[in-house]
């Protein structure tokens, strides 16, 4: 069994899904990069010849101050959409 440190954090959503297509955003930690996180937007075509297989559309990694100006972000993003 791990120990506590050496476990990730992973948290997903999906942005968009159809009858065909679902495209999702993932953030996992980094265990071996204490303060870094990976962002995925993975993508599956439910019609393509293997579609339990997720493609990897975008990658990237942030720092833990990077992520929490996203978070900080995101929040402005939806109070300013409220005030409309």
């Amino acid at each position: 069994m791990a120990n506590a440190k050496s476990e990730q954090s992973q948290f997903s959503c999906v942005l968009t899904e159809s009858q065909c297509y679902r495209e999702t955003l993932k953030l996992r930690s980094i265990a071996a990069v204490p303060g870094l996180f990976e962002l995925a937007l993975e993508t599956e075509l439910f019609s393509s010849s293997n579609p339990d297989e997720p493609r990897v559309k975008s990658r990237t990694c942030l720092t833990k101050s990077q992520l929490k100006e996203l978070h900080l972000k995101l929040g402005r993003c939806l109070h300013d959409s409220e005030q409309v």
